[in-house]
């Protein structure tokens, strides 16, 4: 598209399909420019469209230009059927758009394809010297039977789609004033034949996406779009864990599992945003959710996001599920947030767990620890087992390692397939033997291949038996070879970045081999790692407290290593938040070091309360036992912190406050507020206005959340809940009809709520209670239930004053012995109201 750098039209074109590979709008997952103004694009299908794009603005689209777009289309199926050797698949078609004036009617049918027998006969004599006149006109029928044409009037504004163009980023949360440098981006780094999918596309906008972006390149998540396709990687190392998952993922060396079906269809569910994945380890979870969710990804009809590391920030948290919000409201892909081990993540697990089950954002999660619902993951959860192992599944396996499952003998090999731990069968097919024989000789390896690397690799794995990932700086100062260990040729497949400044290991079965097979004890060797920490600095401080964590879990642990472990936990506690005090005291009680806990545990006051986290967890600790303190506490945290963490949960304690700590509360709610704030949030201020005396500024909140805010059943169930109880306000009333327009239908939720809104009513001037009944009443005609049209006759009833009454009576009709209760109920009201 460098050669289009001089037309406006087909210049805004280009963005605006450029944009739509970052969510697979239309089902384009890649593009390519073939010059001039000819572009390919490929569906998610495996469809073909070759395009051209045209603007013409001092010239008409007449017959000898049309004739010459179709001569270039005849020449692309030329092509594709000398490249194949045989007549292209239905998948390959033409587009053409164009921006013209129609120079005359023959040209509009031939673009709209009406009598073409006639104008394919007229091109066949004006084309027939560049062939035969058989094969042009074959060629030209084949063309028009696959093409289609999207002719735009001439006098269409050229920035048109730009301007859709820099929608789509502002969308994406591409922010205002960086949109226009973006959109350059993309179209600068646009060369001849490139092939440009969604990876491209982050990569050219990473520089313009906020920090806290999901699709940013330097916080703790990655786009799965970034990912780049490969044809390499190895079976063997990709089966036993000694090269990274994505490469075995973009070279489709996974083995397709018989649950990747059943996956998927939850994956796309519109009634489960939380899925976990479950079962023992080494299964093939993370696998098998990268695989769906690529796939998914791939067709368009997801935007999977990565969590990689090590913490989420509440901006990050914030940004993701605004992202999901905003592309589900304009009718986009779901944001799939995929988490691995989610158990080794507490913080964002109590995010997830807050996470309402009808959000926008979609998680897939795995674990390996606990049971399908010992994580505490909240409402909306849907467990996935991945077991065990088929016979299909380990068969597929065999053959792409080289190997027969008859080499195991059947008891052995029932057994594996019974314990599902795909990584351990693909040892046994390959070496014969088990990770704990294995784990020996690949340090062996390691100390022949790169002698000064084996103390940190061993350090590594040390942790990455408890699937934890070590900051860099911690290992620098350990070892001095933090950026070695990942560039060293030696260690490929053995050793990965992970976020942003962390290392790991490879899966925590092979850690675990290598650790075992050290002469270093690994407790000692992951209390050596703690010692390395920097307690000022959050992140690696908090690294040290999990390690010190898995130290005590460790079923090796002794009093012997009590020593050096309370050290660390005082010297953490010291300089750490209340949350890093709270899990010290709990390690040390776990370690059997109760005076030491205890007097660790007197240091969570409210002076270390920082972040969300802690405010939600100091709540949590101190609320029952001081309510008044600890709320007038957290009110005065959250009024000057932006932090969505705990901040509902403070809410509904606000509703068993005294009037005046309800109404502060009302008031830092209103200074908060934001149109992006999430909906049980919103409810809960609802209904923390409903819960007592209410401030006559009530009404002009309420009136100012119904305006910001999208349309959204459970916000206008609150708000008419609230005029009924509360606030009789006629003002209020009408916002909440305006509100309601787009969520009033047929549905059976959209009858409850025009039930609920008419209750409220009678707290509404008598015009708006007929604007109401005017929105309801042609519903009457779409109906088919004989319950739904007696429910919104009930309704209607309840509503009709004046002449309305006559005509809603006559919709009701005679009575019958079989008619819904709800439909008599109907007539008596209208029968009163009648006089």
């Amino acid at each position: 598209m460098n050669a289009e750098k001089g037309f406006l039209f087909q210049r805004s074109y280009a963005a605006w399909l450029l944009t739509g590979l970052l969510t697979g709008a239309g089902g384009v997952v890649a593009l390519r420019y073939e010059g001039a103004q000819d572009v390919d694009l490929r569906l998610f299908d495996g469809t073909e469209i070759y395009a051209q794009v045209k603007g013409y603005e001092l010239t008409e689209l007449d017959w000898t230009v049309a004739r010459g777009i179709l001569s270039r289309f005849v020449a692309d199926l030329q092509a594709a059927r000398a490249a194949i050797g045989a007549e292209p698949s239905a998948r390959l078609s033409f587009r053409l758009v164009a921006a013209a004036s129609v120079g005359s009617n023959d040209v509009l049918d031939l673009f709209r394809r009406k009598r073409i027998d006639k104008h394919v006969s007229r091109l066949v004599r004006e084309l027939a010297a560049k062939g035969s006149a058989s094969a042009v006109k074959l060629d030209l029928e084949g063309v028009l039977s696959r093409m289609n044409a999207e002719l735009l009037p001439a006098g269409i504004p050229k920035e048109v789609f730009r301007l859709m163009a820099e929608a789509r980023l502002a969308r994406f949360g591409v922010p205002a004033d960086e949109i226009d440098a973006a959109l350059r981006a993309l179209l600068d780094a646009i060369t001849w034949r490139e092939t440009i999918g969604s990876a491209e596309v982050l990569r050219w906008i990473a520089d313009y996406l906020p920090p806290a972006h999901p699709c940013s390149i330097v916080g703790s998540m990655v786009a799965f779009g970034s990912r780049t396709r490969s044809q390499t990687g190895s079976v063997a190392l990709f089966y036993t864990s000694q090269s990274d998952v994505w490469e075995g993922i973009a070279s489709e060396l996974d083995v397709p599992r018989d649950a990747a079906g059943a996956l998927r269809d939850a994956v796309t569910s519109s009634v489960c945003p939380k899925i976990l994945v479950h079962g023992p380890s080494g299964a093939g979870k993370s696998t098998l959710a990268r695989r769906v969710m690529w796939d998914l990804q791939v067709e368009g009809r997801i935007v999977a996001i990565e969590f990689r590391g090590p913490e989420m920030s509440d901006a990050e948290w914030t940004a993701t599920v605004r992202l999901a919000a905003r592309l589900r409201a304009e009718g986009g892909p779901r944001v799939v947030l995929l988490v691995d081990d989610v158990h080794e993540h507490p913080l964002l697990a109590q995010r997830i767990a807050e996470l309402d089950a009808s959000s926008d954002l979609g998680l897939v999660m795995t674990t390996w620890t606990v049971g399908a619902g010992g994580v505490g993951l909240g409402a909306g959860l849907q467990p996935f087992p991945l077991a065990s192992i088929s016979e299909g599944e380990a068969a597929i396996a065999a053959t792409r390692l080289g190997r027969d499952l008859v080499a195991i003998p059947n008891t052995r090999l029932a057994a594996l397939l019974k314990a599902g731990q795909f990584i351990v069968l693909n040892m046994v097919l390959l070496e014969g033997t088990d990770f704990v024989s294995f784990g020996g000789r690949l340090l062996d390896s390691v100390k022949a291949r790169a002698p000064t690397l084996a103390a940190a690799y061993v350090d590594l794995c040390a942790c990455g038996a408890d699937d934890r990932s070590v900051p860099f700086d911690v290992m620098q100062r350990l070892h001095g070879v933090a950026v070695d260990l990942v560039a060293d040729p030696a260690m490929k497949g053995l050793v990965f970045t992970i976020g942003v400044g962390r290392v790991r290991s490879g899966h925590r079965i092979l850690a675990g081999a290598v650790a075992a097979a050290a002469p270093q004890n690994r407790l000692t060797r992951l209390l050596a790692m703690a010692s390395a920490v920097d307690p000022a600095v959050a992140e690696e401080r908090r690294f040290g407290i999990g390690v010190l964590e898995d130290v005590v879990a460790s079923a090796d642990f002794s009093l012997g290593l009590a020593p050096p472990l309370e050290r660390l936990a005082r010297l953490f506690a010291g300089v750490g938040q209340y949350l890093d005090v709270r899990r010290c005291a709990r390690l040390l009680a776990a370690a059997g070091l109760q005076a030491s806990a205890t007097e660790v545990e007197a240091l969570a006051d409210f002076s270390r309360v920082e972040t969300g986290p802690d405010a939600a967890a100091y709540r949590s600790d101190h609320g029952a036992r001081d309510p008044a303190g600890v709320f007038d506490r957290l009110l005065g945290f959250y009024s000057g912190n932006a932090t969505g963490w705990g901040w509902r949960n403070l809410l509904h304690m606000a509703k068993e406050m005294d009037a005046s700590r309800r109404a502060r509360a009302l008031d830092v709610a209103r200074q908060r507020f934001s149109v992006e704030m999430d909906v049980a949030t919103v409810t809960t201020v609802i209904e923390l206005m409903n819960a007592g005396d209410t401030p006559a500024s009530s009404v002009d909140f309420a009136v100012s959340i119904l305006e910001r805010m999208p349309p959204n059943v459970g916000i206008a169930r609150a708000v008419a809940q609230l005029i009924i109880d509360r606030l009789r306000s006629p003002r209020l009333f009408a916002t909440l009809v305006d509100y309601a327009i787009p969520l009033i239908d047929g549905s059976g939720e959209g009858l409850r709520l025009a039930r609920h809104i008419t209750s409220a009513s009678r707290r509404g001037d008598p015009a708006d209670r007929r604007r109401l009944l005017l929105i309801l009443m042609p519903l009457l005609d779409e109906l088919t239930d004989e319950n739904d049209c007696a429910t919104l006759l009930h309704t209607c009833a309840n509503l009709a004053s004046g002449g309305d009454v006559g005509h809603i009576s006559a919709r009701v009709g005679i009575e019958r012995a079989d008619e819904p209760p709800r439909l008599n109920a109907a007539r008596h009201i209208l029968r009163r109201k009648a006089g």
